[in-house]
Formats: structure tokens, sequence, C-alpha cells
């Protein structure tokens, strides 16, 4: 005997999961709502130069709620700048230039790092290569598609090199397309920072770092960061270092 589900139990499953979808949307409409609105407060605070005020509203929205425009980005370098706090204000500049690739933002790191002679905002022909390649990353990677869909088309696929080459070139897309080229990269923003030898508290100290240099980091450990200085792994703890990627 065929048993038929009740249609109104089919009905209130359906209600329901209508009422969590509206509730959710509902919610994360407002949260959005209310993150703009903290945004555009800090804005006009801003703009009356009322930094201090405008600087509380808009650590909120990054620290707290992990909201931020570009825009929000430069004036906060420019408030931190302003009061003498040029680590923050690099690791605001960093963060725009990771997302916009933006030229003047790059003169501006530099300069900041010049004048307070700190390490790790050098650019040779790979970071320049990599820079690129990040900026273009996602017209890069429909390229690479578009190159395997047309090989898939035109090649001779009676010819068993050509599955081979297939197989090979679909390895090696999806490889490019998952592989980060970039290592993470952070700035210190403590002042005397220990350099460690080893993971640990017990280790030696290999050197004092003063904020504002910028380190690339190969590991994590716990608490400790593994990274590169002088070309040597060292360690360092995370909370002596924001992330800037």
């Amino acid at each position: 005997m065929r048993i038929l589900r009740k249609p109104s139990m089919c009905m209130n499953s359906i209600i329901k999961t209508r009422i969590l979808i509206f509730f959710l949307l509902f919610l994360t409409t407002n949260i959005l709502a209310n993150e703009k609105y903290l945004l555009s407060e800090g804005d006009s605070l801003f703009k009356l130069r009322k930094y201090v005020d405008a600087k509380k509203i808009y650590e909120n929205l990054y620290y707290d709620k992990n909201y931020f425009s570009d825009a929000m980005l430069l004036k906060l370098s420019f408030i931190e700048e302003g009061i003498g706090n040029y680590d923050k204000a690099l690791i605001y500049l960093s963060k725009h230039y990771y997302h916009t690739h933006n030229k003047e933002t790059s003169k501006k790191i530099k300069s900041i790092a010049k004048k307070n002679e700190l390490i790790g905002f050098e650019q040779n022909d790979l970071s320049l290569i990599l820079n690129v390649y990040n900026k273009n990353i996602y017209l890069i990677h429909s390229l690479l598609v578009v190159f395997l869909v047309l090989y898939l088309i035109i090649g001779e696929k009676k010819d068993i090199s050509y599955h081979i080459r297939f197989m090979m070139i679909s390895a090696l897309v999806l490889a490019i397309m998952n592989f980060n080229l970039t290592k993470k990269q952070g700035i210190i923003d403590q002042d005397n920072t220990y350099i460690m030898n080893g993971p640990s508290s017990g280790s030696d100290v290999y050197s004092i770092i003063k904020k504002g240099n910028k380190l690339k980091i190969s590991k994590e450990y716990s608490i400790w960061y593994e990274v590169i200085f002088e070309n040597k792994k060292k360690y360092i703890r995370k909370k002596n270092i924001s992330l800037i990627d």
C-alpha cells in the first residue's frame, strides 16, 4: 500500500523554510544598513576635521565588525600618520594597496618607509611581476580556462598523446589557479619586538625590531609566526604583527 505524506506537513516545512530565509535576509540587511550608517557618520566627522571621533567609528567598523571601504582605509592612514602612528598608517595603506593596487598608495607607502628607515617595502622585479599578477588575477585565470576549452575543442582527440597533454595542461591550470604565489605579509605593530631563533619564549633572541617594519610570513605555529628576516627563518609572536593581505 502506498503511503502519501500529508500535504499539511509539506506546507509547514516550506513555510518554516521561507520564514527562516526571510529572517536571515532581514538580519543581514539590517546589519549592513547599520554599518553603512556608521561609515557615513564617520565620514561626516572626518569632513568636519573631528578626526578623533571619526577614528573611533572607523576602528569600530574595521576591528569589531570587519567592515571597511577603500576610502575609509585612506582616511584612517591619514589620521594615524597625523598623530605619529606611522606603523598603523602603513597597515591601512598596505591593506588599501592590496585591494586596489593604486600607484599613489604605493608611492605613499615607500615615502613613509623611507622616512622611518623601515625594511620590507623594497620592490624588485619579482615583486613587480607578482603585483601585476595579483592585479589581473581574475583575467589571467579566465584566459587559462578559455585556453583549456579551446584546446579541448580543436585538439586531435583520436591521438592518445592528446589526452595525456590535456590532462597535464588541466593539472597545470588548476595548480596555477589554486596555488598562492604570494606569501603572507605582516607589519610589526609593537615597538622593540623580539625576533626569536625558535617558536618558544625560552629560545634565544636573535634581534629586536621596531614597529613599522614589514616581514614575510612562511608558517604559523600556535601563537608564533615563522618569518623571513635577513634571509633566515626566525619567529615572532602573532600579537606583535598585523597581517596586511
